[in-house]
């Protein structure tokens, strides 16, 4: 059971912190056609920990 929750805490860090990368991206003066890449990548990564 503990191991379960340890797992989910992680992909939910994970997913936390994937989503305030894609937060900072859309508020950055990015231009559309790097916008999308960089969002995808940020979403590919297993392991993002931010930008």
């Amino acid at each position: 059971m503990v191991k379960q929750f340890e797992v989910l805490h992680k992909e939910l860090h994970t997913a936390n912190q994937k989503l305030n990368s894609i937060r900072c991206y859309m508020e950055m003066p990015v231009p559309r056609n790097e916008l999308e890449p960089a969002i995808l990548a940020v979403l590919d990564d297993p392991e993002h920990d931010g930008i």
